[in-house]
C-alpha cells in the first residue's frame, strides 16, 4: 500500500508550489483540543512556537511554501494578554504555572507574526501575474457558488481558487489544510474545472511534523 504519509522536510522539498492555510500553521488534525492541565496546555504552546521557529528557517532557505495574503493577514494576529494585570489578578506566587503559561503564548504569539514576516520577506506572499489573475477571476467567478456550499471564509475559498490557479501555471501544486470545507470544494472545482486530482494534490498536516495526503 502506498504511503501517503510526509514529512515537514520532505513537503518541502517537492518540486512544486505549496501553499499552506492558517489552519495548518497554527495546529494539526490529532491534537487534543481538550487539554485539561497547565502542564498538557504549556506544552501546546511550546509546541506552537517551535514550529513557528522552524517553519522560519524553512522560508528562509528557499522551500517552495508559500501562503495567500488573506492567510497573511490572519498570521497577523496573535495573542493578547497583560502580564501585569494576570499578576495582580492571581498573584505571582499564587499560580507561577499559569503565568508561565501566558509568557509561552505570548512568546508563541510573537513568533507567529515573526513568521509571517519572513513569508513577506521572503517573497513567499503569492504574488499572481496578470494572466494568472485572470485566470484566478474566472476560476473564482465560475464557482462561487462553492464558497457558501461549503461555507467558506473568504480566506479559504482565495486559498483554494489561488491553489487551483497555481496547479494550472505550473502543470502541478499542493493545498495543505486541515479544513474539511476547502477539501470537499477542491473536488467540485477539480470536476469543474476539468483538472486531474493528481496534479492539485491536497494535504493535511496530522501531528508536529508529520502529513498526509488525501483525495487522490
Amino acid at each position: 500500500m502506498e504511503n501517503h504519509r510526509m514529512s515537514l522536510e520532505t513537503l518541502a522539498s517537492m518540486e512544486y508550489p505549496v501553499l499552506l492555510d492558517t489552519s495548518v500553521l497554527l495546529g494539526y488534525s490529532n491534537i487534543n483540543r481538550n487539554q485539561i492541565t497547565l502542564t498538557e496546555k504549556f506544552a501546546k504552546a511550546k509546541e506552537s512556537y517551535d514550529f513557528f521557529v522552524l517553519m522560519q528557517d524553512y522560508v528562509k532557505n528557499g522551500s517552495n511554501f508559500c501562503i495567500t495574503s488573506l492567510v497573511s493577514e490572519e498570521l497577523q494576529n496573535g495573542y493578547s494578554f497583560s502580564l501585569k494585570k494576570s499578576i495582580k489578578k492571581v498573584g505571582y506566587c499564587e499560580d507561577r504555572k499559569l503565568l508561565e503559561l501566558h509568557r509561552k503564548r505570548r512568546d508563541s504569539s510573537k513568533e507567529q507574526r515573526i513568521l509571517d514576516r519572513t513569508f513577506q520577506e521572503n517573497n513567499k506572499i503569492l504574488q499572481l501575474r496578470k494572466d494568472e489573475q485572470i485566470l484566478y477571476d474566472l476560476i473564482y467567478n465560475g464557482n462561487f457558488e462553492l464558497k457558501e456550499k461549503y461555507k467558506l471564509s473568504e480566506s479559504n475559498f482565495d486559498f483554494l481558487i489561488s491553489g487551483m490557479v497555481l496547479a494550472k501555471a505550473n502543470g502541478i501544486a499542493a493545498l495543505v489544510s486541515n479544513d474539511k470545507g476547502i477539501f470537499r470544494a477542491r473536488k467540485d472545482v477539480l470536476i469543474k474545472e476539468n483538472f486531474q486530482f493528481h496534479k492539485f494534490y491536497f494535504f493535511i498536516r496530522e501531528n508536529f511534523l508529520s502529513f498526509k495526503k488525501i483525495g487522490g
